[in-house]
């Protein structure tokens, strides 16, 4: 599935209305937007004025390993090729160094997917997480995070392969009630 008429990816679309359901708002320091760069953006701004009423932070993936740990709500980031096959490769400082004390509208591509849960299976701790638009529809990808390296693995934590992609996650400090399950 695509949206108008195959021009436009619709994954931050879809996070956009799972937390508008989720009772979300603006204020809250979430900005919605149809590109998945302006909420990144907006969450790194919210962390780097250390805005405690917006609760929305970014957090790059080592933090994100060793510190900022995924719980249900928030957002991992990955990067993503561009429809003229060129990489976004961000990461939080070079975001940083573009965004954070301007008011420029962010631009490039990524993705973002939501954390739904938090299980263990065969004994490693399994981050799920559903996106949209991911192979065209809203699916569910399961990760683990093993010797600080994220690895895309079945659901049951099983045939891990290698995710290189994820640059940051976006954390809601003061998480309200998702009705995900």
């Amino acid at each position: 599935m695509r949206s108008a008429n195959d021009l436009e990816a619709w994954s931050a679309a879809f996070i956009c209305s799972v937390y508008d359901a989720s009772n979300i708002a603006a204020t809250d320091g979430f900005i919605f937007a149809r590109r998945h760069i302006i909420y990144i953006v907006g969450a790194l701004r919210n962390r780097e004025n250390a805005d405690e009423t917006k609760p929305f932070w970014l957090y790059d993936s080592i933090e994100m390993i060793n510190e900022a740990t995924p719980a249900p709500g928030d957002l991992i980031c990955y990067n993503r090729f561009d429809k003229n096959g060129v990489y976004s490769n961000h990461s939080y400082s070079s975001l940083r160094n573009s965004y954070w004390d301007n008011t420029t509208v962010p631009t490039g591509v990524g993705h973002c997917n939501i954390v739904v849960a938090l299980s263990v299976h065969n004994g490693r701790q399994v981050i799920e997480t559903i996106g949209g638009n991911v192979n065209g529809s809203v699916r569910y990808t399961y990760l683990i995070i093993d010797n600080e390296v994220f690895w895309k693995v079945d659901e049951d934590g099983s045939n891990p392969k290698a995710e290189n992609d994820i640059f940051a996650i976006v954390k809601i400090l003061e998480c309200p009630e998702f009705p995900i399950n």
